[in-house]
């Protein structure tokens, strides 16, 4: 009997062994990285989020500190960025069907969340004549990879509550696609973010759409749906309903409606407050609520949260070609007595969104990703509008484990 409870473990052993070698083999870069791998047997039981690698990285086997420059958002000059925009304006998103419209202030808006904001670039070398040598060539930028903070916060463990960075603009220049240099810039930036703010948790949040991260464990896996948006008829909102738009005189309400997201999502992740009211009076995010008066006194029943993409669809066909997004949206208490079935929080939405319509213009692309509580207006807004696209999304931790993921989609909200 021993011997064979010995025969089973040494099977066991050896069957994870494979699986290890595996996982290495299929995911070369992901499986040397603090992140959430499908193999591993400990989150599986364990009930709290956890940091992997407390200690600061060291220099990996895709680090190039001698190309890849980092800078905080303060050592950052306006020539870096002006050429990280071009970078972006030309690579960022796929030109055959759509355009990128950034330039150096709408940049400088989403990056500028507070002092902490990091950006990377990669520089490639080149011969110096006349004695031809290598040296890095600085006037280009064939990469770039930027960070931002945000708060991130846990409903069942505010003890775990901490800020993060997010990973955005994730570009390379098409001649080094094949150079797999993403993986490069991303473990660079780490490396050099760790050493210019050794204080800084190590954590991150990143997004990936259509092609989804192999061997690691997503925190969240959904899908976003795209529609062109066409004039319909829609009803009025019922008595004692109004929707309006947030602007700066809004402080404290946005106040309110920021306190009630972290009690109610399970994990949310927002810009800090003082960052996020940045958002009352920028282009980049646009906050509106549908309100209900009752016995003289307004109620908030849903809020919408509208994200300038600053995407166009490159099709003739369209004659609005820029695209909206429904960043997140919030029914303000869980539940309504009188509008158990979400019909009015769907036609805030509904209002909201043509009165936005009304003073832009150019937006004729819904994007509309199932996350947060946007599956009730995804659901009614099937009925009414054609789908035109429908694309994978996920959001991935770096260097923490939330136990039991992914989770459901509509358990969390990130704005920032």
């Amino acid at each position: 009997m021993r011997e064979y409870l010995l025969y089973v473990l040494y099977i066991i052993f050896i069957l994870y062994v494979i699986a290890l070698i595996a996982a290495k083999i299929h995911s070369p870069f992901w499986f040397h990285q603090p992140v959430y791998h499908p193999y591993e047997i400990y989150p599986r039981w364990c009930t709290i989020p956890y940091c992997k690698r407390k200690l600061l990285p060291k220099l990996g086997i895709f680090c190039k500190p001698d190309q890849i420059i980092s800078y905080s958002w303060n050592n950052c000059s306006d020539e870096i960025m002006n050429k990280i925009v071009e970078l972006l304006q030309g690579h960022y998103v796929d030109n055959n069907s759509h355009l990128f419209h950034m330039d150096i202030d709408k940049f400088q808006k989403c990056l500028k969340m507070d002092t902490s904001s990091m950006l990377s670039v990669f520089h490639d070398f080149h011969l110096k004549e006349p004695t031809f040598q290598k040296c890095l060539d600085k006037s280009k930028i064939w990469g770039s990879i930027t960070s931002r903070p945000i708060d991130l916060f846990f409903l069942k463990f505010s003890q775990k509550n901490t800020q993060i960075h997010f990973w955005d603009f994730i570009c390379v220049n098409g001649n080094y696609k094949s150079k797999t240099l993403s993986r490069n810039l991303i473990q660079t930036h780490i490396f050099n973010h760790l050493r210019i703010d050794p204080t800084f948790s190590g954590i991150y949040l990143f997004k990936k759409e259509v092609e989804l991260c192999k061997g690691i464990v997503p925190l969240i896996e959904t899908k976003v749906y795209t529609f062109l948006l066409k004039p319909t008829p829609i009803q009025k909102l019922p008595q004692y309903y109004s929707v309006r738009c947030l602007n700066k005189t809004h402080v404290h309400l946005w106040n309110a409606i920021y306190a009630e997201m972290t009690t109610q999502f399970e994990i949310c992740c927002l810009a800090n407050t003082a960052t996020s009211l940045e958002w009352l009076e920028n282009e980049r995010y646009t906050i509106w609520i549908c309100v209900l008066k009752e016995n003289k006194v307004e109620h908030i029943h849903g809020v919408y949260i509208l994200e300038n993409t600053f995407i166009s669809w490159d099709n003739d066909n369209i004659e609005r070609k820029s695209m909206v997004r429904l960043a997140g949206s919030m029914i303000f208490r869980k539940e309504y007595p009188y509008d158990m079935d979400n019909l009015y929080f769907f036609k805030g939405f509904l209002h909201s969104l043509k009165n936005y319509l009304y003073d832009q213009k150019q937006y004729g692309v819904l994007e509309i990703p199932n996350i947060s509580h946007n599956r009730h207006i995804l659901k009614r807004w099937h009925e009414k509008y054609e789908l035109k696209n429908e694309t994978d999304i996920a959001y991935y931790l770096y260097n923490m484990v939330y136990p039991k993921s992914p989770i459901n989609s509509n358990n969390i909200i990130i704005i920032g």
